[in-house]
């Protein structure tokens, strides 16, 4: 009875892992670095608290676009006529964008319609200040520049600085565009906008989202378009970060299985050391979340190393275990193994362990009372009661009494002997 309670606790445990596993927050919050008497952790919650804009972000169109046409601009642009669904319009109406964004698209077109704002001589010399200048571009009725004066006066727009008489000016935008082929191509521009105030982890990663959100729902493929912010790099990671972890643990358990049953030479007792060792890395991802242990680079780590430490609780038990004189009944190895290398562990794997990781827990930076402290301190706890309380129990119910691979000889040898006989 007391056998099946030790199982139910277990498996609750295990089940309550599973259940907060997916509670798991994301994101290092860069305070966490630093020593909590240091400057720089008023800053940041500053920061956090009281900016009101967020980060500035870019929508980078890639490759050669025939930005000279109607049909083309439309695509990309937001003044009268263009598409509800360009790749501005998108933007505007994303989740985590500040609606409003700088496009030089936009801003030469109505410079362009502004008889006020470039003039040239009838060669397409751009003047001003004499009379027999006149607008460089002829009125049109759908609002845009002609194709073939486009790219001609585009330079002199990137080159302009606004009035009280023109309002718009590309001399903010002359960083926005490549153009290439003697002033005949732009191989790439961009436009500026900004995401709006973002103050948690959880935002950081959302807007991360809705950027790339933006650059897959643009209706035509023949935009390549690509979203650029300075904090994407840190935090694209958490995009695929899950499973990655989960691939990881699985790939150090198949590991831990192979290694088990080539030292142990028994199937059965390598999957209940494998199935304890998984349990220890599924509750640690619980602790995690119940103690505000965000899941990043860092924690995986952890996870992945708790693998490989939590073996060190388990594998010696299983190996006394199948060591142990073989007149024993299952009960009666399991006790024998506990007794014989429960000791051991106590003294040797969990004390040392148990003793060098509190002392991370009085350290100054957070980043070692949480990431190290909690992390560690929790895998010590979990794999000595897994190691010592649960893989016990298991092997007195499931273990084999002998070593798979000396029975597979002595099924051999007396296949061979009868088969002489």
């Amino acid at each position: 009875m007391t056998k099946i309670m030790v199982i139910i606790v277990f498996v609750g445990m295990l089940l309550a892992g599973i259940n907060f596993s997916f509670q798991l927050e994301l994101g290092l919050d860069q305070r966490v670095a630093l020593p909590s008497n240091s400057y720089l952790q008023q800053y940041f919650g500053d920061l956090q608290d009281l900016l009101e804009v967020g980060p500035p972000m870019y929508i980078v169109v890639k490759g050669a676009f025939n930005y000279t046409t109607a049909i083309d601009q439309n695509q990309l642009c937001t003044v009268g006529g263009c598409n509800n669904n360009s790749v501005v319009n998108i933007y505007n109406n994303a989740p985590y964008m500040t609606p409003g964004i700088s496009s030089w698209l936009d801003d030469y077109i109505q410079w362009s319609q502004n008889p006020q704002c470039c003039f040239a001589y009838p060669n397409g010399t751009v003047c001003y200040g004499d009379p027999t200048c006149t607008p460089c571009f002829p009125s049109s009725a759908d609002g845009r520049p002609p194709t073939d004066l486009f790219m001609q006066y585009l330079p002199t727009f990137l080159n302009f600085a606004n009035n009280a008489v023109c309002t718009q000016a590309g001399l903010a935008y002359t960083a926005d565009t490549n153009i290439t082929n003697g002033g005949s191509t732009i191989t790439a521009s961009r436009f500026d906008g900004y995401h709006t105030t973002l103050r948690s982890q959880n935002d950081y990663i959302n807007a991360l989202r809705a950027a790339y959100w933006i650059a897959d729902n643009q209706p035509n493929s023949d935009i390549s378009i690509f979203p650029y912010s300075v904090f994407y790099i840190y935090f694209e990671q958490y995009l695929y970060i899950k499973s990655i972890a989960v691939m990881d643990i699985l790939l150090a358990l198949g590991g831990v299985f192979i290694v088990s049953l080539l030292l142990l030479a028994n199937i059965i007792a390598s999957l209940l050391v494998v199935i304890c060792v998984g349990m220890v890395s599924v509750d640690l991802l619980g602790v995690m979340a119940l103690w505000n242990v965000n899941l990043n680079a860092v924690s995986v780590v952890n996870v992945v190393m708790a693998v490989g430490i939590s073996i060190e609780f388990c594998v010696h038990i299983a190996h006394t275990f199948i060591r142990s004189p073989k007149h024993l009944t299952k009960t009666e190895k399991a006790k024998y193994a506990i007794s014989e290398m429960g000791s051991s562990i106590i003294s040797g794997i969990f004390i040392t362990k148990l003793l060098g990781v509190t002392v991370l827990g009085f350290s100054k930076s957070e980043i070692f009372q949480v990431y190290y402290f909690r992390m560690y301190i929790s895998i010590v706890l979990l794999g000595a009661l897994h190691g010592l309380v649960l893989l016990p129990v298991l092997l007195s119910y499931f273990g084999t009494d002998k070593l798979s691979f000396d029975r597979f000889c002595k099924s051999k040898k007396g296949a061979q002997i009868n088969l002489i006989n």
